[in-house]
């Protein structure tokens, strides 16, 4: 795998992120809302891209391929397919990227994707998105610990 092949996985999951909004598919008989194709496939894609990265270390993002994963992470339109390019950027190394994805918290779609991120990235400084976050979803125990971690400063 090489960095030219995650360049072209990126484009084609940009282009298949729709122009407007779609309707909503209907719920499952257990409530949960059902996926667009569209959100399956930019989801299958960022887990491939990350795979890739994680099985080939000599591989490293470029500039342009991270301002192409952060306009996915902040496109709305392309729903919970999101989810896992904001996993790509879970690195201490992004933390200066930080402030150009943590108002995705308020996304339902994402925000425990971005909070991992975040929390991955060490980026200190959204005690107030991270509190508004813990009220919103009432998180689970693993999640509850990381974010009084988060908030105690990693300590």
């Amino acid at each position: 795998m090489t960095n030219r092949e995650i360049g072209r996985k990126i484009d084609n999951a940009l282009k298949h992120i729709p122009l407007k909004e779609l309707e909503e598919l209907p719920k499952t008989r257990y409530g949960l809302s059902q996926w667009h194709s569209y959100e399956h496939f930019i989801w299958k894609t960022g887990e491939q891209i990350r795979k890739m990265l994680l099985n080939n270390k000599n591989i490293k993002l470029s500039d342009k391929q991270i301002e192409k994963i952060i306009e996915i992470i902040n496109n709305p339109l392309a729903k919970r397919g999101r989810q896992t390019f904001a996993w790509l950027l879970g690195k201490r190394k992004y933390a200066g990227l930080a402030p150009r994805i943590i108002d995705q918290i308020y996304d339902d779609d994402v925000s425990l994707h971005i909070f991992d991120t975040i929390y991955k990235m060490r980026a200190l400084g959204y005690e107030k998105e991270i509190l508004d976050f813990q009220e919103r979803f009432k998180p689970l125990a693993a999640e509850r610990k990381k974010i009084k971690r988060y908030l105690d400063g990693f300590k």
